[in-house]
């Protein structure tokens, strides 16, 4: 998990009171059920000078990938999505007039780990030796049931393999903002679909103080209209 500061206890009240009453959070967790590439879903809620937004979004629009990192390219993916993420003020652009600054970001994903895989490594100087003897020694026996085994799995459980290595990873993100002069705010840009290619099209559902509305963009139509 990345934090960049904390949500101040009056943030996460604003983000508890006013999402409790959008009805979009159902419509949300039947979205993120269904878990489509290249789909994600924003939630904002807006009370006076508080802005919040969450972004929930497969992992796949973000990385390209779902599997835990297992290479030091994987891991750098995640590092760049994380950076990116993080800097709220350039993934949604508020109206310049309203003098909107971000004051906290949190990142979470099943994909953030504290280093990369590097088998290679950690086994190099002994366990690569040993791993040849046991290929040696099993080289009549384990041959031909790693075969059998390829056999067994080539028409049906092929499939299941690679739907164990596309587990259903997500990207959840909070960004909360503090405007100087929220009535000015009245469209948001939406950046996303610039920062990553993978994102197709982004449901938001926002809350404020008197309405509720929703929008769907996409690389086309970027911009939440409030």
């Amino acid at each position: 998990m990345y934090h960049k500061n904390f949500h101040s206890t009056r943030s996460v009240a604003v983000l508890a009171i006013t999402f409790s009453a959008l009805p979009a959070i159902a419509a949300t967790e039947r979205q993120l059920d269904s878990h489509e590439h290249g789909h994600a879903q924003i939630n904002m809620a807006i009370s006076g000078n508080e802005v919040l937004a969450e972004l929930i979004s497969p992992a796949a629009n973000v990385v390209g990938f779902e599997h835990m990192p297992a290479s030091d390219e994987d891991m750098h993916a995640v590092e760049e999505a994380v950076k990116l993420l993080s800097q709220g003020e350039q993934m949604l652009a508020f109206d310049a007039a309203a003098g909107c600054m971000m004051t906290t970001a949190e990142v979470e994903s099943e994909l953030m780990v504290d280093a990369p895989v590097d088998h290679d490594d950690d086994h190099h100087d002994g366990e690569k030796h040993d791993e040849h003897k046991h290929d040696d020694d099993h080289h009549d026996g384990e041959k031909h049931d790693e075969h059998k085994h390829d056999d067994e799995h080539h028409d049906g459980d092929g499939h299941d393999d690679h739907d164990h290595d596309d587990v259903h990873s997500e990207f959840h993100v909070t960004w909360s903002f503090t405007c100087e002069k929220p009535d000015a705010l009245a469209s948001v840009q939406v950046n996303l679909f610039e920062a990553f290619s993978g994102f197709d099209e982004i449901d938001v559902s926002v809350a404020g103080e008197s309405q509720q509305s929703s929008f769907e963009l996409s690389a086309d139509q970027p911009a939440i209209e409030l």
